[in-house]
């Protein structure tokens, strides 16, 4: 469980990374012609999951960090889609394989098996 907890810890960093670089270099600094989302859903959901990170290897935080994480991306690909062209790509189209890396590697922990 703990490995398992930890492979999921770092791919969720490595997501939330990608999020935090696309939001500072590229968001932060567009200036075209159609309106970017709003960023604060995926903000508040990566700090939501962020603070579910588990502290133990319990299956019950392990629980809480996949449904924060399922949240995030599920924020995430919403604002993904409501991108304008322009700004659809680079770092903010890895953060979602990272977020879905995350839950793949929780899932022996959330298995009934596992």
């Amino acid at each position: 469980m703990e490995q398992a907890i930890a492979e999921a810890t770092s791919a969720f960093d490595a997501g939330n990374h990608a999020w935090g670089r696309f939001y500072l270099y590229v968001l932060r600094r567009y200036r075209g012609s159609l309106p970017a989302p709003d960023p604060a859903p995926v903000r508040t959901a990566l700090q939501e999951a962020a603070l579910a990170v588990p502290q133990t290897a319990n299956a019950e935080e392990a629980w809480v960090f996949a449904e924060a994480l399922a949240a995030a991306l599920r924020e995430l690909q919403a604002f993904i889609d409501a991108l304008p062209d322009p700004l659809r790509a680079g770092d903010v189209l890895v953060a979602p394989g990272a977020f879905a890396d995350a839950l793949r590697a929780l899932q022996p922990v959330l298995s009934p098996d596992g």
